[in-house]
């Protein structure tokens, strides 16, 4: 990736904030070009830049601008590609290109343009929050706006600030699955997780046949250190569109840490006998309760499911109790180290000496349970 003056969240929102709501919000912000096929051919490549077809996109831009020299919203796109790619030659063409546009331009073209010139002048910082707001300002009804300010603050951190853009423009927006993309990765900003997994499963639920889909729930697990399941998401996407070098290099990343992980899991397989255990109160005081029978029990079946997720956590066994005459069958939730990047793990297990020591802390109660495998 070039450097310009700029910081690389920023960037990034820059290549894909625009293209996501135009098809919806034409009308209110009309793009200025005298050529109707160059419209077409426009509307054409967002559709391709909204599924995440570049080459396509970039085809479809370049025939526009062809048919009209002073296209400046092909030209702007065009630049976009060109930073997305890493390609500053492509980026510093388009973008002169557009902002040396003769074409009588809207006043939210003028923005973008303002934006443009920012960036590519070395002496300045651009203050994109400033271009979000006065494009809501030009255009309150339209999803562009609220699109362009809601990645302007999440460029900046501000994670909570970008959802309240985000829920405005669910509102506005016709396509709203890739909005619930950018919801389920404000979410992940702030990491609230279950509200990132709930909208990124609602865009695989509305865009299935959608290869991005899968790679931002990817994304999601690899945050949450669920490398397992993130594997397996990119490999969705890559089932659907197999030339995705993004999800190819994640694909990669993830194989290898879950290989790295599953190496520190311990040899849990059997069936282990709670031979001791210690249960503290929040206050600090012991607790009387009497535990007549603990087994736990790990097979192939448990521990080849170790990535997968059920209500939020990983489950990875079966266990049972018998407390005061009550036989309780609950489900182990085991993280294999104590804490896990996004999430506070529920327990944690060690095997030493033959004995499995379990250690969990459940609202406030410290609980230590020795175990022995049973032959």
């Amino acid at each position: 990736m070039f450097k310009l003056k700029i910081s690389l969240p920023l960037l990034l929102a820059l290549l894909v904030m625009i293209p996501f709501t135009l098809l919806a919000q034409q009308e209110k912000m009309p793009i200025t070009t005298s050529s109707d096929e160059a419209t077409e051919l426009y509307y054409e490549a967002v559709e391709a830049m909204y599924d995440f077809n570049l080459k396509k996109s970039k085809e479809l831009l370049e025939k526009a601008v062809m048919l009209d020299p002073e296209f400046f919203m092909g030209y702007y796109q065009l630049s976009k590609l060109g930073m997305q790619e890493g390609d500053k030659i492509d980026f510093m063409f388009y973008a002169k290109n557009a902002i040396e546009s003769d074409a009588d331009l809207n006043e939210g073209e003028k923005l973008l343009k303002s934006l443009l010139e920012d960036i590519i002048d070395e002496k300045k910082e651009p203050d994109v929050a400033k271009y979000g707001k006065e494009l809501v300002e030009l255009y309150p009804n339209a999803p562009f706006s609220y699109d362009l300010s809601g990645f302007f603050h999440y460029s900046k951190g501000e994670y909570e600030k970008a959802l309240e853009d985000y829920e405005k423009l669910l509102e506005l927006s016709d396509r709203k699955g890739p909005v619930y993309n950018m919801i389920g990765y404000a979410n992940l900003g702030l990491k609230n997780f279950e509200a990132a997994e709930k909208a990124f499963n609602k865009y695989i639920e509305l865009e299935s046949e959608k290869f991005n889909p899968y790679d931002s729930k990817g994304d999601y697990f690899m945050a949450a250190g669920d490398y397992g399941n993130a594997y397996k998401s990119f490999e969705k996407a890559l089932a659907v569109n197999p030339d995705f070098e993004a999800s190819q290099n994640k694909s990669a990343l993830a194989k290898e840490l879950m290989k790295h992980q599953m190496a520190k899991t311990p040899d849990l397989e059997g069936t282990w006998k709670l031979i001791s255990y210690e249960y503290m109160k929040p206050d600090g005081t012991k607790d009387d309760i009497k535990v007549k029978e603990a087994v736990r029990v790990y097979n192939k079946q448990n521990l080849a499911s170790f990535y997968e997720y059920e209500n939020g956590e990983i489950v990875t066994g079966v266990l049972k109790y018998e407390l005061d005459g009550e036989v309780l069958n609950l489900k182990i939730l085991y993280h294999s180290k104590s804490e896990m990047e996004g999430r506070d793990a529920l327990e944690t297990n060690s095997i030493e000496a033959g004995k499995l020591t379990r250690k969990m802390n459940f609202e406030g109660y410290d609980i230590t349970e020795v175990y022995e495998r049973m032959e």
